[in-house]
């Protein structure tokens, strides 16, 4: 976030102007400083602690990358998911999908993850527009969040950007 942020606040980057969500500056971000800074930036417009990334590969959900708004905890703080243990199965099986609550949400009656990640919204990243589906991705918190209606379609947005950029070919999917 501190990279992508600076460079929009020096004005000495090309990059559009920052003053509210732009999906021109998360492809910019994410081209000129990579996945995590475009997190970053992408979680400073929400109250969620973390923004994540994560693909499935056979039965699990691997954690490509995470942002902590409070730069406690690193990627490597987040194991990999067992398929049915994670909130990521309902936006493959459903798409785009937000619980602002998981402990009020019937549907994950049973989850081991329930009450342990408090809120979740996640969007789908696909192997190229219209491929199979590569992962998610989300913004969690162990407390209850809410993403209000612009930023829950900007992050649908920043999922079609991830879609871009990953090649089918290019996977090493076991």
């Amino acid at each position: 976030m501190e990279n992508v942020l600076a460079h929009i606040e020096s004005g000495t980057d090309s990059l559009p102007d920052a003053r509210s969500e732009s999906i021109e500056i998360f492809e910019a971000g994410l081209a000129k400083f990579g996945l995590r800074e475009a997190l970053a930036y992408l979680n400073s417009w929400v109250d969620f602690r973390y923004t994540a990334m994560a693909r499935l590969q056979g039965d699990l959900f691997l954690t490509v990358e995470v942002f902590d708004k409070f730069g406690k905890l690193s990627t490597e703080d987040f194991p990999d998911q067992p398929f049915n243990d994670s909130f990521c199965q309902f936006v493959k099986r459903d798409g785009p999908w937000a619980v602002p609550d998981t402990r009020l949400e019937p549907m994950l009656d049973g989850n081991k993850n329930q009450g342990v990640v408090i809120s979740y919204v996640g969007v789908p990243v696909l192997n190229g527009i219209g491929g199979d589906f590569y992962g998610t991705l989300c913004h969690f918190d162990f407390e209850p969040r809410r993403v209000g209606d612009r930023h829950y379609e900007f992050l649908k947005q920043a999922g079609l950007v991830l879609s871009t950029i990953f090649e089918p070919s290019a996977l090493a999917i076991d």
